[in-house]
């Protein structure tokens, strides 16, 4: 069930083009036709229509990649007057903190909310800073911590883990049945998250790695 994102991805991608060349009016009018559509379907849909709606159609998740292209310009701007002097940890620290209080408070607002427009300010700031540190500062920030090679490889698996997760939660829930094993669910889901990660290296070294490699060869 996690592919639907893939598709998801595929249809940004086509579209992709023809957004990328829009006047940057144009890009700000979509997207604020795009959070007035969401208002208009979480208050006219039910629970289980919000689901597929604001959560997996690729139509209103659109409006996370049209975000996405519009907090490149934001960058793009903002990189030529970031004070280097001042340091980024505080801004880092900042956006983490951000991230925290909209997670705590989640479970007050609105389902359809938290499947799409909900996360945009905490996530935005995140992807933004972080990227300007990366870009300005060499030391004294976080996401110079997170450029450690061993976190920068998980950050590559990731997709493979995201994928796989789902599948080897049933397989093994499958074994523990079958076998009638009574274990600890802490104890269970650490085998998982140990299983999950092994096949989630295994399929980037030995699937996406290769795979990308061939169709980068083929387009270029």
């Amino acid at each position: 069930s996690p592919s639907w994102s893939i598709s998801d991805e595929m249809f940004f991608y086509l579209l992709f083009p023809f957004v990328i060349f829009l006047n940057k009016s144009y890009k700000i009018l979509l997207f604020i036709f795009f959070i007035f559509l969401i208002f208009i379907l979480n208050y006219k849909l039910s629970d289980n229509l919000k689901h597929y709606w604001l959560y997996i159609s690729p139509i209103i998740r659109f409006s996370d990649f049209l975000l996405g292209i519009l907090l490149f310009d934001i960058f793009e701007r903002v990189k030529k007057i970031y004070a280097k002097k001042e340091s980024p940890l505080i801004f880092e620290l900042f956006a983490i903190f951000l991230f925290i209080v909209f997670f705590i408070f989640h479970d007050k607002i609105d389902l359809g909310y938290r499947y799409s427009v909900y996360y945009w300010i905490p996530m935005s700031l995140i992807i933004l800073i972080f990227s300007l540190s990366k870009v300005l500062y060499s030391q004294n920030s976080v996401s110079n911590i997170l450029s450690n090679k061993y976190l920068v490889w998980l950050g590559e698996i990731s997709f493979c883990f995201y994928l796989i997760h789902l599948l080897v939660i049933q397989v093994m829930n499958y074994i523990r049945v079958k076998l009638s094993l009574s274990i600890d669910l802490l104890l269970f889901s650490i085998f998982i998250f140990i299983f999950t990660l092994i096949a989630s290296a295994i399929a980037y070294k030995f699937i996406e790695k290769p795979l990308n490699k061939k169709v980068k060869e083929y387009l270029l």
